[in-house]
């Protein structure tokens, strides 16, 4: 969504090639929603994980002006799929780059129609 640019700049700094919407664009995605959601008892690193279960929907929806796309038929587009995972282990989810909330619609969608 336009408002991660956070995400956006840190996929930049992988090495990831993001894209923004010019227009409103209408489209047919999977969207993530946290069904089960809590932090690690224990700092690792500095900083306590969040270890989530999400449960994956499909739906239409507008994605506003302004939306980062990652394309994944770029290089480093298994990266891209690693760190948006929400249940990965190496995630901006798990390392709070992405702080969420049980039952939370995460900002992160996955098109499944022709962009």
């Amino acid at each position: 969504m336009p408002n991660q640019t956070l995400l956006a700049d840190k996929l930049r700094d992988l090495g990831i090639s993001v894209e923004v919407l010019d227009t409103d664009r209408n489209l047919d995605v999977e969207s993530y929603t946290i069904s089960d959601y809590r932090e690690s008892e224990e700092k690792f690193e500095g900083f306590y994980e969040q270890i989530v279960k999400t449960k994956v929907s499909s739906k239409k929806m507008v994605l506003p002006r302004g939306s980062f796309i990652v394309k994944m038929n770029q290089r480093n587009s298994n990266l891209a799929a690693m760190v948006l995972e929400p249940e990965a282990e190496n995630g901006f989810v798990r390392y709070q780059v992405l702080p969420v909330q049980q039952d939370e619609e995460l900002p992160i969608y996955r098109i499944t129609n022709t962009y």
